[in-house]
C-alpha cells in the first residue's frame, strides 16, 4: 500500500520550499535564484533588496527534502507572460478603466517575469499588493500648500491669488493617488500570480505531499469593492 500525499495549499508548498528546504543547498551549487541577478528583479525591473539573503535566518544544514527540488525545478521552468493589455484592462479594471489609456506606453507593452514573481513572494511569504485604490487629492505646490488656479483679465489660467482674495473661476486641481497606472499594474501582477499558482498546482507531481489549488481570492478587489457596497447600504439603513 504507497504512501498517502498530504494535501497542501499551493502558497504554502511554494513557501516551505522556498523558506525551509531550498536554502539547505549549496549558494555554489546549482540553484540559479541564489545567484542570478535574473531572479533579483520583479516585473518592470523593480529591485529587490537582499534578495540573495535568507529571511531571518542562517543556511540550514542538511540534504533539501525532494518535494522542494521538483517545486524549484517547476518555478524555474515558468516561462514570462505576455500581457493582453486591450483584454486585461477590460476584464480587471472596471470602474478604473476610464482612467488608465488602452495605449499606455507601459502597459500596452508589459511582460511579467512569473519565475522572479512566485519565488520573490514565496521566499518572503507575501503576496502582490492588490489593494492600491486611486483617490482624487489636491495637487500640491513648492509650497506645501494645495495650489489654486484663476482665470485672469486675459482669460489665461494662472496659479496664486488676486491680492487677498481668489480671482474668477478659482479652483484646485485634483490629482490621482496612486496613480491609475499603478493600481492597474498591481491588479495584473496579482492576477499573474495567482494564474500561476493555479498552473502549478494542477502540473506538480510530489511524492508526500499533493498541490491544492491556491486559497488565495482571484480578483480579492471585487469582493472588497462588494463588501464596501454592502457596509454602505447597511449605514443607510
Amino acid at each position: 500500500m504507497g504512501q498517502q500525499r498530504r494535501p497542501v495549499d499551493i502558497e504554502k508548498l511554494l513557501q516551505w520550499a522556498f523558506r525551509d528546504e531550498l536554502p539547505k543547498q549549496s549558494i555554489e551549487g546549482t540553484w540559479g535564484y541564489e545567484v542570478s541577478p535574473m531572479f533579483r528583479l520583479a516585473a518592470l525591473g523593480t529591485t529587490i533588496d537582499s534578495f540573495s539573503q535568507e529571511p531571518g535566518f542562517p543556511y540550514a544544514l542538511g540534504s533539501c527534502h525532494p518535494d522542494a527540488e521538483i517545486i524549484g525545478a517547476a518555478v524555474l521552468q515558468l516561462d514570462d507572460a505576455e500581457i493582453d493589455w486591450p483584454a486585461t484592462r477590460r476584464r480587471l479594471l472596471g470602474p478604473l478603466r476610464g482612467l488608465v489609456s488602452l495605449n499606455d506606453p507601459t502597459l500596452s507593452r508589459l511582460t511579467i517575469g512569473r519565475a522572479g514573481l512566485v519565488a520573490m513572494h514565496a521566499k518572503m511569504g507575501t503576496r502582490p499588493r492588490w489593494d492600491l485604490e486611486p483617490l482624487p487629492e489636491p495637487t500640491i505646490g513648492r509650497n506645501g500648500k494645495p495650489v489654486v488656479q484663476f482665470v485672469d483679465d486675459d482669460d489665461r489660467l494662472v496659479e496664486g491669488r488676486r491680492g487677498r482674495h481668489y480671482g474668477r473661476g478659482a479652483r484646485c486641481p485634483l490629482t490621482w493617488c496612486p496613480a491609475p497606472r499603478e493600481a492597474a499594474f498591481a491588479r495584473v501582477e496579482y492576477s499573474v500570480w495567482h494564474m500561476t499558482l493555479v498552473e502549478l498546482s494542477d502540473r506538480l507531481q510530489l511524492g508526500e505531499r499533493t498541490a491544492l489549488a491556491p486559497a488565495a481570492p482571484p480578483a480579492p478587489w471585487t469582493t472588497q469593492t462588494l463588501n464596501h457596497r454592502a457596509d454602505v447600504l447597511a449605514a443607510a439603513s
